[in-house]
C-alpha cells in the first residue's frame, strides 16, 4: 500500500516457477485517485471494489497504522464527493 496507489501480487513458489507453461502474473496496480474506486471499513479489514468488477479485502493486522490512515483518509474523500 503506498501513498497513492496499491499493488496486489500473487506470491509464486518456486516449484510452480519451475514447471513447464509456467507464465508469471503482472502485479495489479490500482490508483487511489480512480473514481471507479469504492473503499468500505470494517472493524478487522478494508474492502475494495474496483469498476464495480473486482473485489479486493485488505486485513488490518496486515497493515502498519501509517497504511491504515491512508485508506480511512480516501474512504472519507469518497463520501465526501459529489455524485
Amino acid at each position: 500500500l503506498y501513498e497513492d496507489s496499491f499493488v496486489i501480487e500473487t506470491i509464486i513458489s518456486e516449484e510452480e516457477k519451475s514447471e513447464e507453461g509456467f507464465v508469471p502474473i503482472k502485479p495489479n496496480i490500482e490508483k487511489l485517485s480512480d473514481e471507479n474506486l469504492d473503499i468500505t471499513e470494517h472493524d478487522d479489514m478494508f474492502v475494495i471494489i474496483v469498476k464495480k468488477e473486482t473485489i479486493f479485502v485488505l486485513p488490518k493486522r496486515c497493515m502498519n497504522e501509517e497504511q491504515k490512515k491512508i485508506l480511512s483518509e480516501k474512504l472519507v474523500n469518497n463520501e465526501n464527493k459529489p455524485e
